[in-house]
Order: C-alpha cells, then sequence, then structure tokens
C-alpha cells in the first residue's frame, strides 16, 4: 500500500465561453496541448522514477497519472525476474512516494500513489518481458499481419522459440506443428493468453503436453480408416 495521498491544493480548471467554429477551435487546442502535457509528464515521471524503482531491485515497467475529483492519482507498475511479493512492492511504493515528495513540482497538489505488478495481459514489447513469459502460451502478430500462437520455449535478447500446436479441421491437418523462431523486430504486437484448464505438471520438459499430437494423430488416423 502507498503512503497516505498528499494534501494539497487542487488546481482549478477554467471555462471559456463562445460557441461554433471558434469554440470549437479552442477545443481542439486544448485537447492537443492537454495531450502533449500529459505525455511530457509521464516522461517525466519515468526519468525520475526509473532510477529509484532500479537501486529496489526491479524494472519500470509503466507509469501514468490521471485525475479523479480534486486529486490526482499516480499509477506505476514495477516488475522483476521471478515476480515481486507484497514486501517488495511496499518497498518500492515507499522508495517513490518519497521521491515525488522530495519534488512537489512533478505531480502539483493532493495525489493517490497506487504501485502495482503487470497483468498477464500486458503486451511483450522488451526482452525482459519476453523471458519473463518463457512456459506460458503466447500469441504474436507481425508487420505483416500473419500470426504465430504457441508455448514459448525459450527467449533471448533478439528472438524467441515457440511451439506451434498442429491445426485440425473436420479431422484433417490443416497446418503442421513444429517450432518456430520469432524474431521480436518481426512482431507488431505480442502477447500472454490467459490459461484456466491446462495441469502444468502434465509438461514435459520443453513445456509441451506429450498428448497434444497423439490425440490429434489419433483422430486423424481413424477418419482415414473409416474413409478406405
Amino acid at each position: 500500500m502507498a503512503d497516505p495521498p498528499h494534501v494539497g491544493s487542487p488546481s482549478g480548471a477554467g471555462a471559456f465561453p463562445g460557441r461554433g467554429g471558434a469554440a470549437r477551435g479552442l477545443d481542439e487546442r486544448e485537447e492537443a496541448g492537454s495531450v502533449a502535457s500529459a505525455a511530457a509528464l509521464r516522461t517525466r515521471l519515468h526519468e525520475l522514477l526509473a532510477p529509484v524503482v532500479t537501486a529496489e531491485g526491479a524494472d519500470l515497467e509503466d507509469v501514468s497519472v490521471s485525475r479523479a475529483g480534486s486529486r490526482s492519482v499516480v499509477r506505476v507498475v514495477v516488475d522483476r525476474e521471478g515476480g515481486l511479493d507484497l514486501d517488495a512492492v511496499a518497498a518500492v511504493s515507499r522508495a517513490v512516494d518519497a521521491v515525488l515528495d522530495a519534488d512537489e513540482d512533478v505531480v502539483p497538489g493532493a495525489f493517490v500513489l497506487e504501485v502495482s505488478t503487470p497483468g498477464v495481459d500486458r503486451p511483450l514489447t522488451e526482452p525482459r518481458h519476453w523471458r519473463r513469459a518463457v512456459g506460458r502460451l503466447v500469441e504474436a502478430r507481425r508487420h505483416d499481419g500473419t500470426k504465430v500462437r504457441g508455448r514459448l520455449l525459450e527467449a533471448g535478447e533478439e528472438s524467441g522459440r515457440l511451439h506451434e500446436e498442429a491445426t485440425f479441421e473436420r479431422g484433417r491437418r490443416r497446418r503442421a506443428g513444429g517450432d518456430v523462431t520469432l524474431a521480436y523486430a518481426e512482431v507488431a504486437r505480442a502477447t500472454v493468453e490467459v490459461e484456466f484448464s491446462r495441469d502444468a505438471d502434465a509438461l514435459d520438459a520443453d513445456g509441451i503436453d506429450p498428448d497434444d499430437d497423439i490425440a490429434t494423430d489419433t483422430d486423424e488416423d481413424t477418419e482415414d480408416e473409416a474413409s478406405a
């Protein structure tokens, strides 16, 4: 849990009278300025907090600021190899809170600090994300639009190796399975898929279910015998 919210004067918002094209143009400029300001704040916070999080033995994955009534909500997402327990998250929270306390100009006024670890739906954008996903089912879309879906067997600095399961349609093999090497540079987006029923104890050393191909091949052979 983060320390109690900081107390300060909430920033006010001015109202601009007017209507028609001039008012719409002003609104558009305000919106563009707001987006640019939010991006600049996010960059500044990342530069400020990354060394602090690293000193606590973790990686800063994301930071954002939003408004909740008269207060700001600062959300910090951290992670590390092997994950973080509650004590580690609390230590990072205290360290981040101390830095924000020391520089009141970064997030002026009252704010609430939320420090958490990333969810499984986080995109895999860094080699460390891929390493932490080894053994999980991953779906990746390349820049050319093609997709790869398989269990991540290993992950290096520039590429990962996935095992794609064979796909079948009406008992016929539609696509053969096998290992695929995927360069991170060719990936437009990749995420870990949530699995609810898979028993990790049933996987072999490579993270593959040995019964997958046996079951599908048996189905295919049975149909071939029936049609002979």
